[in-house]
């Protein structure tokens, strides 16, 4: 079972060298470890200032901005979700650098 100061030393050390992988076999442990993951990535997310994205805003971003996204063609990528979803440009600038 993964205790508080195995959590507390994940946040300090942004590390898992200490997390004891042997004892996370039970379903229950899988659970427990994916509450610590996302509390770690929820944590990036504050100390970076990247909002987190929304998980169904996401889902309705089309291939062809997601493959602009991937190239590194950001301009592009918020003028096709702006004109593809009709929104403004302010709402496609902040939903694209979300991703």
């Amino acid at each position: 079972m993964l205790t508080l100061r195995k959590r507390h030393t994940l946040l300090e050390t942004d590390t898992v060298a200490n997390w004891d992988t042997d004892a996370m076999t039970s379903s229950r442990d899988v659970y427990e470890r994916l509450g610590v993951l996302e509390q770690l990535v929820r944590h990036l997310y504050e100390k970076t200032g990247i909002p987190i994205p929304d998980l169904q805003t996401l889902a309705q971003v089309s291939a062809n901005v997601r493959q602009l996204l991937a190239s590194g063609n950001k301009i592009a990528a918020i003028k096709a979700y702006k004109d593809e979803n009709g929104v403004d440009l302010a709402t496609a600038t902040k939903m694209i650098e979300s991703l």
